[in-house]
């Protein structure tokens, strides 16, 4: 299964390196990162790989905001339509392998899943 990993992030973290190292092992899955205008773009340039990239007109992001939505349109147009695509932050992480989400993915072909968290 093609993925795209959309991840949305204004700070580095022991998480997003985590998750960005695990994800981008894979070559079915691409990784594309949007960084907040207002962070220093230096501190997330070594995480840039072959199946890792970068928005780079950046959004200066405001949570409940609108500029939520275009960060977000920035990563869904960067990315392989024919993909899955998985909205993350940068302080979340898989709780299944690879593997697992390809299987779950296969297994219910022609859904889509949402979720959300609210507070």
């Amino acid at each position: 299964m093609n993925k795209t990993f959309a991840i949305l992030t204004h700070r580095l973290s022991l998480s997003l390196e985590f998750t960005v190292q695990y994800l981008s092992s894979f070559h079915n899955n691409e990784v594309i990162i949007h960084v907040d205008k207002k962070s220093n773009m230096k501190d997330f340039e070594h995480l840039e790989s072959d199946r890792v990239t970068f928005i780079k007109e950046r959004e200066n992001v405001k949570w409940g905001h609108i500029s939520v939505v275009h960060a977000t349109i920035k990563m869904l147009r960067q990315s392989n339509a024919n993909n899955f695509f998985f909205l993350i932050s940068g302080d979340d992480f898989p709780l299944m392998t690879n593997d697992e989400i390809d299987q779950t993915l296969a297994y219910n072909k022609n859904k889509s899943f949402i979720h959300f968290q609210d507070g």
